[in-house]
């Protein structure tokens, strides 16, 4: 791929990324020192010569560590532990999803929401990211990093430690974030009807006066 249309799809990997970010958190988090410090390592060159699969690189995994853990805090994923071996794991997700402590992601994004929490679609795709979290020392071993584990929702597959996502807006940043390191493009899950459903929901807010803008991202703002 030319060096240019690369810069193309960053950019607006960036912008989308951005949005998202405000939207979901208003604007504090967006001035927080430490997830500046994350975001700029994850936007800087990457100097190796080939990335994990999926842009999961240390850096990539660092920033949405962080970014879940403000989610669950703002009421944007669930509190509840991932139960061991991720069996009937669309049940499972769904009942947390309906539970009080999310209701902040329910209110905000409503359509997306109901694509997670009502459709008959299971939602196959959510059961790994396909980054491997050894990579930031989270042990494998069961008896090791086990609240952690369960509350961030790593689980292994196939022997890897991957993450299980929370929702869409936890899937559409970690996309986002690995096409911001270099791997994959913006339009590749176009076809995917919860990540649409969600890009949709952001976009509204972009459609909307400058007012009203300005009045939803402070209501919104957690952090």
């Amino acid at each position: 791929m030319k060096q240019r249309q690369k810069a193309a799809i960053k950019q607006e990997a960036i912008k989308r990324f951005d949005r998202t970010i405000t939207v979901a958190f208003g604007n504090g988090l967006q001035n927080e020192e430490h997830f500046r410090t994350l975001y700029d390592s994850v936007k800087s060159p990457d100097e190796s010569d080939s990335l994990p699969p999926y842009g999961g690189d240390r850096c990539a995994i660092d920033l949405m560590l962080y970014l879940r853990e403000q989610m669950r805090k703002c009421g944007l994923a669930p509190n509840e532990p991932l139960e061991p071996g991720g069996k009937d794991f669309h049940q499972f997700r769904t009942k947390c999803l309906r539970n009080p402590n999310t209701v902040a992601f329910k209110y905000r994004f409503p359509e997306t929401w109901a694509y997670d929490c009502v459709t008959t679609n299971p939602n196959d795709s959510y059961t790994e990211d396909g980054w491997n979290y050894q990579i930031v020392r989270i042990s494998i071993e069961p008896d090791q990093d086990r609240g952690r584990k369960g509350t961030e929702w790593l689980d292994t597959k196939d022997g890897i430690l991957t993450h299980f996502y929370y929702n869409e807006l936890d899937h559409y940043l970690t996309h986002l974030v690995g096409v911001i390191r270099g791997c994959g493009s913006v339009q590749n899950k176009r076809f995917e009807a919860g990540y649409t459903t969600f890009e949709r929901e952001i976009e509204k807010y972009y459609q909307s006066s400058p007012s009203a803008e300005a009045s939803e991202r402070e209501m919104h703002s957690c952090v």
